[in-house]
């Protein structure tokens, strides 16, 4: 939380936005931690794939993306500034109540929303379907269950207009 204040002071002091358009935002520990695997997946550190388990319902496993080779120089200050200001620039997104705070709860849905969209895509795609039912069941939702989530998705989806549009897709 101190490298996302820390990086949104420098951004106001550059006359830039921390955070989207508006004010910044301010994040609770439990959020910045839920947020900073959307934001590790943004800047590339972070991979997340999908793998069919013995019942046939698809899990995440998280892949670390971080180069092996890294300069001597490389103290790993500039990949934590990075992910700092996107978590900075995601909380707007992730402060579904609007009031100014993503709290741990906010933090865990905005996550879990965008890991949803993440699964319907990989999924769709290794699977060679696009159809809800057989989607629900791959992911181990009830139907309805499913279309909520996916209602949800695409209400961020929306609301997040074109950023980190290649990472998280239109469904």
């Amino acid at each position: 939380m101190r490298i996302a204040r820390f990086v949104g002071l420098l951004l106001l002091s550059a006359g830039l936005p921390a955070a989207g358009d508006g004010p910044a935002v301010r994040i609770t520990p439990g959020a910045e931690a839920a947020l900073s695997m959307p934001a590790s997946i943004v800047v590339g550190t972070a991979k997340v794939l999908w793998t069919k388990g013995a019942d046939g319902v698809y899990r995440p496993r998280y892949e670390d993306q971080t180069p092996v080779t890294v300069r001597p120089s490389d103290d790993g200050s500039a990949r934590q500034a990075r992910l700092a200001a996107e978590i900075a620039a995601l909380a707007p997104f992730a402060d579904a109540d609007g009031s100014g705070t993503v709290s741990t709860e906010e933090g865990l849905a905005f996550r879990q929303t965008l890991e949803f969209g993440l699964a319907v895509a990989a999924v769709g795609e290794k699977e060679k379907t696009s159809n809800p039912s057989r989607l629900a069941r791959l992911l181990g939702l009830a139907p309805e269950e499913y279309q909520k989530k996916l209602a949800a998705y695409r209400d961020l989806r929306t609301r997040m207009k074109d950023h980190a549009a290649d990472v998280f897709p239109a469904l």
